[in-house]
């Protein structure tokens, strides 16, 4: 049923429009891949191992963001495989895994430390769950927890490690995901988070976060989407994007979603997805104030080695320079499909839709008088549509219906 939006509401405040930008970088100049291990360490980006179709890899690559270049680097010290990785205090971790060619799972763990390019091991991992284990650096120490360790044995434990005097803990304080693999992890600020993925029932879309100062475990707002495995999560500031990843069991095509957690706030909203689509298995790094996603398995079941950059742009609405609605002629709901008509033809229009917190959850261009927006999936709300034509900004408040 059409739902006619009665929303010829202007913009009355000025504020600030959060936008993402995606930009493509070079490719690696390698095999296409998926379950990489992205890390990176003193302004550089690092890609490690992976699968490639039948092959396992024990590569090492370097990325240079200034050059947009990469440099192969002195291979993975251990078995090739596909690991888990990443930084604490400045120093790079990679190991533990699993090669699918050997039925092998691995809890050996190593340092690559760049400026002799070459890599140290250090203490085994002492865990039960090396495949598909959540791992991540924060406060001076490394905290992992879940994984399996045969296809259906999923794993509850949680370890913390000290690099300075190599040195594996169990954490006593109980982990409050149960039986889990498969799903993202992050730092930010004291906190390390662990959410999503798979129980051995159930796709999953809660998230948790670990006071490395405290000890305590604190429930964060659940992801929006349906859960899944193998998503990504890419920190840039004090926000993440994440998204991606697939369901395991029942519709195994990779998904195209991807939401921002706003962490000064606690709050989701939706993404602009990835410009490639729907990927899973990719590998992540942040550099700076930028981030950057890495391969994967694309929607087609394709291997890739693309490479792609996204930040966030926030602009400033200048009310003196906002034209307001004499453009648009009506404006339509349809289920999850927006129908715009404007009064007039535009050629090479760039149309933005905004939630009224400033952040931009899609952007396209248009070249006609009318034109749909699909694949909504928005929150019953006031949202901001805004088309800018030339250098003149056209902009609206319209109300969708869930």
């Amino acid at each position: 049923m059409s739902k006619v939006i009665i929303a010829f509401l202007f913009l009355v405040y000025g504020g600030m429009l959060h936008s993402q930008t995606w930009t493509p970088k070079d490719t690696l100049p390698s095999a296409s891949r998926m379950a990489a291990i992205g890390f990176s360490v003193s302004g550089k980006g690092y890609i490690c191992n992976g699968y490639s179709n039948s092959s396992t890899l024990k590569e090492l690559w370097e990325y240079d963001p200034v050059s947009n270049s990469w440099t192969q680097k002195a291979n993975f010290l251990g078995t090739q495989r596909s690991g888990i990785g990443t930084t604490v205090s400045g120093r790079a971790f990679v190991g533990l895994g699993y090669n699918p060619s050997s039925s092998s799972y691995y809890y050996d763990f190593y340092e690559y430390v760049p400026s002799i390019n070459g890599w140290i091991q250090k203490a085994n991992y002492p865990g039960n769950g090396p495949r598909n284990n959540m791992m991540v650096g924060c406060n001076g120490k490394i905290y992992s927890g879940g994984g399996l360790h045969s296809s259906q044995a999923y794993n509850s434990d949680f370890w913390e490690y000290d690099p300075i005097v190599d040195q594996w803990t169990r954490v006593t304080t109980s982990w409050p995901l149960g039986n889990r693999a498969s799903g993202v992890k992050f730092s930010y600020d004291s906190l390390v988070f662990f959410g999503m993925g798979y129980n051995g029932n159930q796709n999953r879309n809660d998230l948790w976060a670990y006071n490395t100062v405290t000890s305590l475990w604190t429930q964060y707002p659940s992801f929006p989407g349906v859960g899944r495995i193998h998503p990504t999560a890419t920190v840039i500031g004090d926000k993440v994007i994440v998204g991606g990843g697939k369901q395991n069991g029942g519709n195994l095509n990779a998904l195209s979603d991807y939401y921002i957690l706003d962490l000064s706030t606690n709050t989701w909203s939706l993404a602009i997805n990835h410009p490639s689509g729907s990927k899973y298995t990719a590998a992540t790094f942040t550099i700076g104030s930028k981030g950057y996603i890495f391969g994967g398995i694309d929607s087609a079941g394709a291997y890739t080695n693309d490479l792609w950059e996204v930040e966030f742009v926030t602009t400033t609405i200048d009310e003196s320079k906002e034209t307001k609605g004499n453009l648009f002629k009506s404006i339509t709901q349809n289920e999850d499909r927006l129908f715009v008509d404007l009064k007039k033809s535009v050629k090479n229009a760039k149309v933005e839709l905004y939630s009224l917190n400033g952040s931009l959850l899609r952007s396209e261009i248009v070249n006609s008088k009318s034109f749909v927006i699909d694949n909504l999936n928005l929150e019953t709300s006031i949202y901001l549509l805004r088309v800018l034509v030339g250098e003149v900004f056209y902009s609206k408040k319209v109300l969708l219906n869930n």
